[in-house]
């Protein structure tokens, strides 16, 4: 038994296959792009034409945004100095109070919903059904409702 793909079969998968690899390179080259220059340094950041590959690959941009400390090359005063605003200089403290407020929401979150999902599973009350019904819509049409409102905002 062979598989035979009619001509107009082929050009159509041929097609689908052409527009996910489009597709792909809209999404993913942006990340890529990010990814490539984030491994490179200030100086071949700023070098024109800009490389592909980093020439020099560093961590230093890691290092910085995790502990703090400023980039050897990055580290001077004067009418010559560095880029690095001083919002950029304080990235490890806000990310630390993004670390924290997101974990405490998460278990907070984590902690309610296990209390809702077992008074749903086992209590029995008059109305479950309407109640339980009415978040879930909520949940499903909350983010889509709040996405159309901020577009017909912006359009009109």
């Amino acid at each position: 038994m062979s598989t035979y793909i009619g001509r107009g079969a082929f050009w159509r998968q041929a097609g689908l296959w052409a527009a996910t690899a489009v597709m792909l390179l809209f999404i993913l080259g942006p990340i890529l792009w990010m990814l490539d220059s984030s491994f490179q340094g200030e100086n071949e950041l700023l070098t024109r034409p800009s490389h592909v590959v980093p020439q020099q690959p560093t961590i230093a941009n890691f290092d910085y945004i995790f502990t703090g400390t400023v980039p050897q090359g990055q580290n001077v005063r004067g009418t010559l100095r560095s880029r690095i605003s001083q919002e950029a200089r304080e990235i490890p403290a806000a990310l630390e109070n993004s670390a924290i407020i997101a974990l405490v929401v998460a278990l907070v979150n984590v902690a309610l919903g296990a209390l809702a999902a077992y008074t749903f599973a086992r209590v029995k009350f008059r109305g479950k059904s309407l109640v339980f019904n009415f978040l879930l819509w909520r949940s499903l049409t909350t983010r889509s409702s709040a996405l159309s409102a901020c577009s017909i905002h912006t359009l009109g």
